[in-house]
């Protein structure tokens, strides 16, 4: 029984990736050589493989790693101090430091440092001072005891030399974070990189960079842009602070850049959830077992495994408790399309197919996956019994219909009515529909969707309609005017889950979008016949939360590949596609049609096991 609710939403804009009608890019890993003499050249980034399970193969997109101009650092002249000749001494120029001496300045040396550069062997330093390699190259510091340093600098251990050097806050080396200039020794902070991030600007080799003494540093001149400036290395994700991953440049490293990869959820919302999510740290491996338990009374469960911090992840299987495997290579292949598609996340059910009953057990399963990703979460929904009602969430973008008028408009009403009798010969049925508006500057950026990137953001506005699970297993659709997508002409809706995660609100994936262009029309369809246009809409509805819950295309339109539901017909072989396609009046049909509304009882099977789907 449906129950409409008009409500009005203040909605927050979040930034996201990109997704297409059918995939959403994955992030580039480029190859590319490491420079000699400690210089690291740009990598090369070329197209990666995306081959899906299905034959199907998405665009693949290159991420922009912003290499943003650090600019030179501030060298303001310090004001003068008293005349000195001892290193570690202050100074306002090279004249009020002893022979062989320079005044090293502000802003890294606070009322500047008198110190001996270069030293070695055939330079040794002055009385009072040891020759040591630190952060700011070789130079002679001044020697100290733990309390005998000036302000500003602090008794520092470097290979068993004790000297006084810029204190805690000061002298920070290349890579590490940072809020301004000052705190780095290589005398610039990135400020708009995550967390700050510490460079020398206009290096030329490694020696350049602030490495400083903490074992294993290894910082480098990268030289793909102008001015060059010095970043840290890396073998693996872990060798990275929070924020960044290690980009391969060759050779087995890689650099610490900004990771472009947007976490699905924040800390937040991952702890205000009702879904119960659970999050594991990596162990550097790649590798993640992800342990969960299915109750005896449960009819079919989805688990979704996601990456914290939005790194792509690649299933391999469940295992169940009697130890057979539900193998995403093998006749569950279809079953990692998520992934594939989508990046850093793989929502689940099992069983996928009621041909695949036989993998549903009760007791303590493992999801193994590998991810770069330095944390993964995932949660677990379960179904007692088949599912016969599913909730909405409709956000209306400059349609003409305010959420307040939604529940009364005829309209919007036919729609609906379309979409609950395609449903309805699944078993399933419209439960609490509520309305909402999106206002303002967001109505005016999506009301016409022009970009892939849109259409993940116009998903990330959505937000959980409440805090209960029953609330948030509901699924969102956004109502817009048109797509103008660049050369994909004839777009009608987008679903960025085959299936989606179910109960994930504020996210790239947490819905389906679709075109109101047609609602209240007549028009005339390819085979002449006169088509109600709310008619029409409920159809497109229908088809795009098919997506969501889990069913592809009867038939794709290069006409090779096809759907794993067995029961359904497909149009391989048909020469004038789409006419004459046995499967033309499905709902998964790929063309949209007034007809598209037949429902197999292998595809009710599927959106019945799906959890969006409530008793």
């Amino acid at each position: 029984m449906r129950t409409v609710l008009a409500t009005s939403a203040a909605l927050a804009l979040a930034l996201t990736g990109c997704i297409e009608e059918t995939a959403r890019p994955a992030r580039e890993t480029p190859d590319g050589a490491a420079a000699a003499d400690g210089q690291v050249a740009a990598p090369d980034a070329g197209p990666a493989d995306g081959a899906l399970s299905d034959g199907a193969s998405p665009d693949q997109a290159v991420p922009d790693v912003a290499i943003p101009d650090a600019g030179a650092p501030d060298a303001a002249a310090p004001d003068a101090g008293p005349a000195a000749t001892s290193p570690g001494s202050p100074c306002a120029d090279d004249d009020a430091c002893g022979p062989g001496q320079q005044c090293l300045g502000e802003p890294i040396f606070p009322e500047g440092y008198c110190a001996q550069a270069d030293c070695g062997p055939d330079a040794p330093c002055p009385e009072g001072a040891s020759c040591v390699a630190g952060p700011f190259g070789p130079l002679c510091a001044a020697t100290c005891t733990a309390a005998d340093c000036r302000p500003g600098y602090s008794c520092q251990d470097l290979d068993g030399q004790p000297v006084c050097l810029p204190g805690a806050d000061a002298g920070r080396v290349d890579g590490a974070p940072c809020e301004r200039d000052e705190q780095c020794g290589g005398g610039a902070c990135i400020t708009d990189w995550p967390g700050g991030y510490c460079t020398t600007v206009g290096c030329g080799n490694r020696e350049d960079c602030a490495r400083g003494p903490e074992a294993g540093i290894d910082n480098r001149c990268f030289v793909s842009n102008n001015p060059t400036f010095c970043v840290r290395m890396c073998q693996a994700p872990q060798d990275c602070r929070s924020g960044y991953l290690c980009q391969p440049v060759g050779q087995g490293l890689g650099v610490c850049f900004p990771d472009p990869n947007e976490p699905l959820l924040d800390a937040e919302a991952i702890a205000a959830s009702p879904l119960g999510i659970q999050c594991v740290d990596g162990d550097g491996s790649g590798s993640y077992a992800l342990d969960f338990q299915v109750a005896q009374d449960t009819s079919a469960y989805m688990v979704v495994p996601f990456s914290e911090d939005g790194q792509g992840l690649r299933p391999d299987r469940i295992t169940t408790p009697s130890g057979q495997a539900v193998d995403f290579r093998g006749r569950n292949a279809f079953q990692a399309a998520p992934s594939q598609l989508f990046g850093g996340l793989n929502p689940t059910v099992v069983p996928a197919l009621d041909t695949l009953a036989g993998q549903l057990e009760a007791g303590g399963h493992t999801y193994r996956l590998t991810s770069d990703a330095r944390r993964m979460c995932h949660y677990l929904l379960e179904e007692p019994s088949a599912g016969d009602e599913i909730d909405l969430n409709v956000y209306l973008v400059n349609i003409g219909v305010r959420a307040a008028q939604a529940p009364a408009d005829a309209n919007i009403n036919a729609m609906l009515d379309q979409f609950e009798a395609v449903y309805a010969s699944a078993g399933v049925g419209l439960g609490e529909v509520r309305f909402f508006d999106v206002e303002g500057a967001l109505a005016d950026r999506f009301q016409v969707i022009r970009s892939q990137e849109d259409v993940g953001n116009v998903l990330a506005i959505t937000e959980p309609p409440g805090d209960t699970r029953d609330a948030v297993l509901s699924l969102n659709v956004v109502f817009i005017q048109t797509f103008a997508l660049p050369g994909a002409a004839g777009v009608l809706g987008i679903s960025p889950g085959l299936p989606g995660p179910a109960g994930l609100h504020g996210t790239p994936n947490s819905g389906v979008v679709f075109t109101a262009e047609f609602l209240g029309q007549r028009f005339r369809e390819r085979s002449g016949a006169v088509v109600d246009g709310n008619t029409y809409t409920g159809n497109v509805l229908a088809h795009e939360v098919g997506h969501y819950l889990g069913l592809f295309h009867t038939t794709e339109q290069n006409q090779r590949t096809t759907d794993p539901v067995g029961d359904t017909p497909d149009c391989r072989g048909v020469g004038d596609f789409p006419f004459g396609c046995p499967d033309e009046n499905n709902l998964m049909f790929p063309l949209a049609g007034a007809d598209n509304s037949t429902v197999t009882p292998g595809q009710a099977a599927v959106i019945r096991a799906n959890p969006l789907t409530k008793e």
